[in-house]
């Protein structure tokens, strides 16, 4: 008697591994992971497609899959560094994180890092723990300022522009 069901393969996190394995019989879709800019990694990958609000809220894409090959590849991304600000009440002043985060994104996206502008009052809310641009609104009214090189954003990076300024200000004056 010959089979003729069909199976497709799909990758599987294993022990941390992403493993490729047949599915149940008649399954021929997969689903995977999806990189959500500047925060991350959300889903997961398997058998079977995605279910709706799963799609709809875009953490999971889902693929036609075949009886040789796994159609839900790992997800490329690259990491980097940025440091997250919260603002003292007590001081009246935005403090950064002692420890930076890391941040996630897409393969060909730049590095970029955010902090609070001069303009940044305590209402304002840093975005994605300071991975990623400023929105252009808070761009151009100076609550944000963006820079683009790993952990470009933290408080001694301020410190080292200041520094040489105020010793020629000092000079002139």
């Amino acid at each position: 008697v010959v089979s003729t069901q069909s199976t497709g393969m799909c990758n599987r996190m294993v022990n941390e591994t992403l493993t490729a394995g047949n599915c149940s019989a008649n399954v021929t879709m997969c689903h995977s992971k999806v990189n959500v800019e500047y925060t991350g990694l959300v889903g997961e990958y398997g058998c079977d497609a995605c279910d709706a609000a799963a799609k709809t809220a875009g953490t999971c894409v889902d693929c036609t899959s075949n009886s040789t090959t796994a159609c839900n590849v790992a997800v490329e991304v690259h990491t980097f560094s940025c440091f997250d600000y919260t603002f003292s009440a007590n001081d009246s002043k935005w403090m950064a994180s002692a420890k930076a985060v890391t941040c996630t994104a897409n393969k060909d996206t730049p590095v970029k890092c955010n902090k609070p502008g001069t303009a940044a009052n305590g209402n304002y809310s840093v975005p994605h723990t300071g991975c990623g641009p400023c929105a252009e609104d808070a761009l151009n009214d100076n609550t944000c300022v963006e820079c683009g090189k790993d952990s470009c954003n933290s408080a001694a990076t301020i410190a080292v522009f200041m520094a040489p300024l105020i010793a020629l200000l000092y000079t002139l004056l």
